[in-house]
């Protein structure tokens, strides 16, 4: 290298003075040099020329081509050249346009830290384009193609890990659009079987050994002035958006959208749900692989053709050779080959639904979502309650909008182009839409959130969308989205293929406990009924500002204290507590008037006769407390919106505004108002979040005659509904109730449904307060369940009677509890029976033994029966001698029973056994059983002869006579064999 020269202008100049533009004429021109070196072979052999060693002069053309090609500045030309005229070097087929794009990717795969050797480096002076060109390999450890996929190592100097990720963005960048170069050509020459993804798998590590060098000032110089040359070069002749800018605009728009939620969500206070972390990079992960799978699907369906193709005409060939058999036969025997199937695309799952209760956390967890994963993707946050749609305006519009209004772009459709972006870089746009229930027009809404989900399934565009539990039957039969929803592994998963978000589990809990009590300046710990509370994150958060500064109450509190107190403290901060709560009424009856969760700063002037710019009114310090109100400027009607920061926190206002209106008045009045509440819910969803909090207030404030409490009434009101999401919402209250017994008669309603998700949330309400209710209540929700419940529900296994593992082990129960299980024994849960007869030896005891089993052993599901005749010696014992007949004769007349497995338990236990059941099992062999059962019957005839057993009611001989004129051959020898000279004696 140190003697290379290169003539500039008549003057030949070593390789240390070779200016940036001598570097890339050089790198220009190689390739040309190339080709002329090898064609001159073809004109003329001087001493001088090149020899390649060929003795075929027809491979000269086809391997100059491909050397001038390999280069980036006449691939294309050389590409289009090959396809115009192909070439045929000694008439055999040449795919000149793979070995050139082969030649060109293998070029730039070409890096590796053995080709920046230090030591040769002191003979000569490298100059920037050179010690950038040396560092790029000097990081890199491996490079490799594995599973279709570039994965690179590198080891970087530590000083250097900053400066680093700008090289290996160069880098990867280069490898990348290398690629697109050649991509297609790679699966169109290679009939598919080459495929590299566009999406590089990397790895870093730091060099702790001192061999790596640190990227030196001048070259971090230069790399920037090469990243940003780079950048200018890849740009798009017709837009001004690149992959950097589109990360830039981004990031400003999500930050934005996340700014007006800010109140909500706080950095500091997040607590990561890593199930549901770990969910959406599976999906990710998922997404990425379907779609690639289905990118590749044509040229895997045309080998299979091409090789179907060929079967066929070898088949062809067969058929003739064997006239007199078919197809089929001649497939039997081997002789024929099968065509392959065609391969089928796979359906597209590009969004992740997470859904919730009100404040369980689907904002924040997006919030956060965003913000980890704006540094690898462009991410977009759209906020459902600030999303208007119309006829003119789709969700692609809204998102181009933003986007428009941010930089002077003015793009057409921002996420069309994004794509095109974006596919470069084997990367994603990651599209939030947060709460697509508050969108004002939720038939627009559930259109086109249909159409952008169908429209980007094989695009670069991923979407994560939220929506709260209630509303979600506003979207739960459009096709159009359930279709592309993904569906987890993880058990957390409800609702047409929803990832459900619930609770704080105690380590979440735990580490949201911890962050929140230093944040609020809290002393003293949270315990019983205040921590099960506080597992829902609103709660913590109004816990917590209610007593911020203070001591955490030594007892335990009821809700209805948390959002007093939470309530209290905001309104004295106002300084004008009774004024400000007559503001929030009036505020709230306004809102419930015009069905809205916000209202025009003009209309909340009129209502409340206060002006929010005047310093000193109850508006302008109830607003200063800005997490109770927001004010927002409307950019389309240029006004100023009001609405309540929380929407839980809303609806328990619009509870207490309810009861400080109405209950003082007796409870029929009472019942007359909350019905027309329960009515008004259907136009204005806000209404059921309220309804839940009225009835936990009510129940909070109770006294102790517990039969004259409206609020019970209340729930058995819901639970009778015809709209599902109010039965929906009883259960959800019913959950939350402190005394679940009191509502008896709302679970026994809702169990009698045929609705599945109100058949599972019912039993787990059930299931979870079972001890609390009397054995003779458990029978009937138990037939309930089992008898009127949707189809799919019976598949449910219930084993809190019978599994060990279970809260409730058998034996702790009482005995009329552990009577249920023999009412399990003949229900309809599939399940719950096959476990029963699988538990039935370890757990049950013997006075209700043989009639739980009776009652399975007359059961229609194969498991069933194949597990009770598997246990058939082991309860023989155990048994009287009456259960042990009805048991054997529901088992010989079951159609279900293995007759040939049924017959071995018998031979075993032949002595113990009742005569009769001998024979009404062989005379079943002989009339319905298999050529096996009846060869066990056989067996089982010739030990009762052995054995003596000569005083049972049937005729030996007759039996006999039947085995040996049994029309299947094998029988009869087996007969013959056992029975002939038995005869004779």
């Amino acid at each position: 290298m140190q003697y290379l020269k290169w003539e500039n202008d008549g003057v030949l100049q070593p390789v240390n003075e070779f200016t940036e533009k001598d570097f890339d004429e050089i790198r220009k021109q190689h390739a040309q040099k190339s080709f002329e070196l090898i064609r001159q072979r073809l004109i003329k052999r001087d001493r001088d020329s090149l020899d390649l060693g060929l003795e075929d002069d027809n491979y000269l053309e086809p391997i100059a081509l491909v050397c001038k090609g390999h280069s980036t500045e006449y691939f294309s030309d050389v590409v289009k050249n090959l396809e115009h005229i192909p070439l045929t070097p000694s008439n055999k087929k040449f795919r000149g346009e793979l070995l050139v794009a082969l030649l060109l990717f293998a070029d730039e795969l070409d890096l590796h830290n053995s080709r920046a050797d230090f030591s040769k480096v002191k003979l000569f002076t490298l100059n920037n384009v050179s010690q950038l060109h040396f560092f790029k390999h000097h990081y890199v450890d491996y490079i490799r193609v594995e599973n279709q996929q570039i994965v690179i190592n590198y080891k970087i100097h530590a000083n250097s890990k900053h400066d680093f990720n700008q090289l290996k963005e160069w880098i990867e960048q280069k490898l990348l659009n290398q690629l697109t170069l050649v991509e297609q050509i790679f699966r169109e020459g290679s009939n598919g079987k080459i495929s590299i993804a566009t999406k590089i798998k990397s790895n870093e590590d730091v060099d702790h050994f001192g061999l790596k060098r640190e990227i030196p000032e001048n070259v971090i110089l230069y790399l920037s002035k090469e990243s940003n040359t780079f950048s200018e070069k890849n740009d798009s002749s017709s837009s001004k958006l690149t992959y950097k800018y589109l990360m830039d605009l981004s990031t400003k728009q999500h930050e934005i959208e996340i700014d007006i939620v800010s109140a909500k969500y706080i950095k500091e206070l997040f607590v990561p749900r890593n199930k549901l972390d770990n969910i959406f990079i599976k999906y990710l992960d998922s997404l990425d692989k379907t779609r690639t799978y289905n990118r590749l699907l044509p040229s895997e369906n045309k080998n299979i053709e091409e090789h179907n193709e060929g079967i066929r005409t070898k088949n062809q060939r067969i058929a003739e050779q064997y006239p007199q058999k078919s197809n089929k036969e001649l497939i039997e025997l081997g002789v024929m080959s099968k065509e392959k199937k065609l391969l089928k695309e796979k359906q597209i799952k590009n969004c992740l639904l997470i859904m919730g209760e009100a404040g369980i956390g689907k904002t924040n967890l997006l919030c956060y979502l965003a913000q980890k994963y704006e540094r690898d993707y462009p991410v977009v946050f759209l906020n459902g309650s600030r999303i208007i749609l119309s006829e003119m305006q789709n969700v692609e519009s809204v998102v181009t909008n933003y986007f428009n209004k941010l930089a002077d772009i003015k793009s057409e459709n921002i996420l069309q182009e994004s794509h095109s972006i974006v596919s470069v870089k084997g990367k994603s746009v990651l599209v939030f839409i947060d709460a697509i229930n508050e969108c004002l027009n939720l038939d627009l809404m559930r259109v086109y959130l249909g159409d952008v989900l169908s429209y980007y399934k094989d695009k670069n565009i991923t979407f994560i969308v939220s929506c709260r539990d209630i509303d979600w039957r506003f979207f739960e039969n459009e096709k159009a989205i359930t279709e592309y929803i993904y569906i987890a592994d993880e058990k957390i998963v409800q609702k047409s293929g929803a990832t459900y978000l619930d609770s704080l589990d105690k380590n979440e809990f735990e580490q949201a406990w911890s962050l929140y009590r230093e944040y609020f300046r809290l002393s003293g710990d949270i315990s019983g009924e205040i921590f099960e509370i506080c597992r829902q994150p609103i709660m913590l958060r109004f816990f917590c500002e209610a007593y911020e500064g203070g001591y955490v109450p030594k007892k335990d509190i009821k809700r209805i204290e948390i959002f007093n107190n939470y309530w209290d403290k905001k309104l004295i901060g106002t300084g004008e507590k009774r004024e400000a709560q007559n503001f929030l009424f009036d505020l709230v009856s306004e809102m419930l008037k015009q069905k809205k969760a916000e209202l025009i700063e003009i209309d909340v002037e009129n209502v409340t006769n206060q002006k929010a710019d005047k310093p000193h009114t109850t508006f302008s310090k109830v607003l200063s407390e800005n997490i109770i109100l927001y004010k927002e400027f409307d950019k389309k009607t240029r006004e100023f919106k009001i609405g309540f920061t929380y929407e839980a926190f809303f609806e328990y206002v619009i509870a207490r505004y309810f009861l400080n209106s109405f209950a003082s008045h007796n409870n029929d009045y009472l019942l007359i108002k909350f019905k027309e509440l329960v009515a008004m819910s259907e136009k204005f969803r806000n209404l059921v979040g309220a309804i839940e909090y009225i009835v936990l207030l009510l129940e909070d404030a109770t006294n102790d005659d517990i039969d004259e409490d409206v609020y019970i009434e209340m729930v058995e009101l819901l639970s009778r509904s015809k709209d599902k999401s109010l039965r929906v919402e009883a259960i959800i209250i019913m959950n939350k109730l402190k005394n679940i017994v009191y509502a008896k008669n709302s679970i026994k309603t809702l169990s009698d449904d045929r609705d599945l998700e109100i058949n599972r949330g019912v039993y787990k309400v059930f299931v979870k307060n079972i001890m609390k209710f009397d054995c003779d209540y458990q029978r009937d929700i138990l037939e309930i369940l089992s008898t009127k419940t949707n189809n799919e529900f019976l598949d449910t296994s219930i084993k809190f009677v019978i599994d060990p593992h279970c809260e409730w082990p058998y034996y702790d129960l009482s005995p009329t509890v552990r009577d249920l299980v023999v009412d399990l024994s003949k229900c309809n849960f599939v399940n719950t029976k096959r476990v029963l007869s699988k538990s039935v030896l370890t757990s049950i005891p013997t006075n209700n033994l043989g009639t739980v089993i009776e009652n399975l052993s007359a059961d229609k599901d194969d498991i069933i029966i194949y597990n009770i005749i598997e246990s058939l010696s082991f309860y023989l014992k155990e048994l009287g001698e009456k259960d042990i007949e009805n048991i054997l004769t529901n088992l010989i007349e079951n159609e279900k029973s293995d007759l040939t497995g049924l017959g071995k338990q018998i031979e075993k236990n032949l002595k113990m056994l009742p005569n009769h059941i001998i024979k009404d099992h062989i005379n079943r062999c002989i009339e319905h059983g298999d050529e096996w059962a009846k060869m066990q019957a056989i067996f089982l005839m010739d030990k009762v002869i052995t054995l003596k057993i000569m005083d049972i009611d049937f005729d030996i001989d007759n039996f006999i006579t039947k085995f040996i004129n049994d029309s299947d051959k094998n029988v009869r020898d087996i007969a013959g064999t056992h029975f002939v000279i038995g005869l004779g004696n």
